[in-house]
């Protein structure tokens, strides 16, 4: 798989460009290997805005399994060969796929060029819970702006409301995106509360929930979707 990612980066004159289709958007991008480290090295992107990343190197595994991190070294996406393309999971287990589109002459932002997504909402100073820009945080299934009661944590800390999931969730061992996958949740389960927290500075709120007879951690909420919302049914 080494060979393959190698046969991917761009030249002086031509380049081949990857389409990463994710969120409902297909974002173009390039791979650069580093000349002194086999399946390693950095992603240009050649679109502004992108629903994805942004990405700043990838990683190839013994496997074949194409790791995508971010500007701190930590993973973003990651894709597995599939065919003549690649598929995966970016964010919080949304699926994703990878695919050649076409060779074009070489033209890409750098890095540090490139344009960032959105800045995200600004909140008040006592929680996750109200927004204080106009953009409001949404469902991360239907798009539409969150109602009150699926904001901020479900229910008080001492009587916390079962959440029911809106997307494929990943279940983690700790309230962190980094921390290790224990597994998924689908969409529209119900599940049982024991302990939620807020990050502030991330702004995230993840709570601990029982699935399946296992306690682990899912992301209930971040700066722009609510991914559960309080109580089921």
């Amino acid at each position: 798989m080494f060979m393959t990612l190698a046969g991917l980066s761009a030249t002086g004159a031509a380049q081949t460009v990857w389409g990463i289709e994710a969120y409902s958007d297909v974002c173009r991008v390039v791979f650069v290997e580093d000349e002194n480290r086999i399946g390693q090295g950095t992603i240009d992107h050649l679109d502004e805005g992108c629903r994805v990343g942004p990405f700043e190197r990838y990683a190839v595994g013994n496997m074949g399994e194409v790791r995508f991190l971010g500007a701190s070294g930590d993973i973003l996406m990651s894709v597995m060969p599939d065919g003549a393309g690649y598929d995966g999971y970016v964010g919080d287990g949304d699926p994703v796929t990878m695919s050649v589109m076409r060779s074009e002459p070489a033209r890409r932002y750098s890095s540090q060029d490139r344009a960032r997504p959105p800045a995200r909402p600004s909140y008040a100073a006592g929680g996750v819970g109200k927004a204080t820009a106009p953009e409001c945080v949404r469902y991360y299934d239907s798009r539409q702006c969150a109602q009150d009661h699926d904001l901020g944590m479900p229910g008080s800390r001492f009587d916390l409301l079962p959440i029911e999931t809106r997307a494929r969730m990943n279940k983690r061992f700790m309230a962190n995106l980094n921390s290790s996958v224990e597994g998924q949740i689908e969409a529209g389960v119900c599940v049982e509360v024991r302990n939620c927290t807020e990050r502030m500075i991330d702004e995230e709120i993840w709570c601990e929930v029982d699935h399946d007879g296992d306690w682990s951690w899912i992301l209930k909420q971040d700066a722009q979707y609510v991914y559960a919302g309080a109580g089921c049914g």
